[in-house]
């Protein structure tokens, strides 16, 4: 100590942050000592403290837990190939098998004429979970041959209950939703815009069957593609509302 300075025996700086030491040699005198940066954070009671992106932080246990409760819910999608499907006894589509030209992948197809409706079938056991409202269709097709055109898809439901009076293997089917798809003027795999909202006819219950019919509706004007549309698949999306279906 000189003049009255007391300097307390501090660790040499490196990578330092200022610290700054009072102590009271006789008139509170100021003593100013670079320390390094891990030496303040002790100091300060901050030694667990550091730069850790928020990405590469932990989550709780707790947040753990009400995280995996939410993961499950939301817009979850059902695929239907077109195999999965029965073509109606009256006016349903034709049964086809189309081999590619190159590579010979066989595709097994709904074909729907291009001058009558058509009509398909699926019966879906829905899970506990869905949220029992509307749904969206989304429809992967093929044109049969290389002229352009549009091609009107429709979708609609209805709800299968059990356990009551009434024959709902019968009821009348919810209102339609359609959309016009282009053909490109070649052959090739369409995936229509999505087609929503449906809202089947009937009120679900826990463990509802829903029956879905897809057409072509060659009777709108904007159907003008003049050959078979060949239906691939049918995407639903549908949305969840519980993480379990217990």
């Amino acid at each position: 100590m000189a003049d009255g300075v007391r300097t307390p025996n501090l660790p040499a700086a490196s990578n330092a942050a200022a610290f700054l030491v009072n102590e009271d040699a006789g008139g509170g005198v100021l003593v100013t000592k670079a320390l390094p940066a891990n030496a303040v954070k002790a100091a300060a009671g901050l030694g667990s403290v550091d730069n850790t992106a928020d990405a590469d932080k932990p989550v709780s246990t707790a947040q753990g837990v009400a995280l995996a409760g939410k993961l499950g819910t939301g817009l979850h999608t059902i695929s239907i190939p077109a195999t999965g499907m029965v073509a109606r006894t009256t006016a349903g589509a034709a049964a086809g098998t189309v081999e590619t030209t190159t590579n010979k992948r066989m595709l097994k197809t709904l074909d729907f004429d291009a001058a009558t409706a058509e009509y398909a079938q699926v019966l879906i056991a829905m899970p506990k979970s869905w949220d029992k409202g509307t749904f969206t269709a989304r429809v992967d097709w093929q044109p049969a041959d290389a002229t352009s055109g549009n091609v009107v898809w429709a979708v609609r439901a209805a709800v299968i209950d059990a356990g009551d009076a009434t024959d709902h293997l019968d009821r009348a089917w919810g209102t339609a939703v359609s959309v016009t798809s282009a053909a490109p003027a070649n052959a090739s795999r369409m995936v229509a815009a999505a087609i929503g909202a449906v809202t089947p006819a009937g009120t679900a219950a826990d463990n509802a069957i829903l029956s879905i019919e897809i057409y072509r509706d060659a009777a709108n004007g904007s159907d003008t593609y003049a050959a078979d549309a060949r239906l691939l698949a049918v995407q639903l999306f549908v949305t969840i509302s519980a993480t379990t279906d217990a």
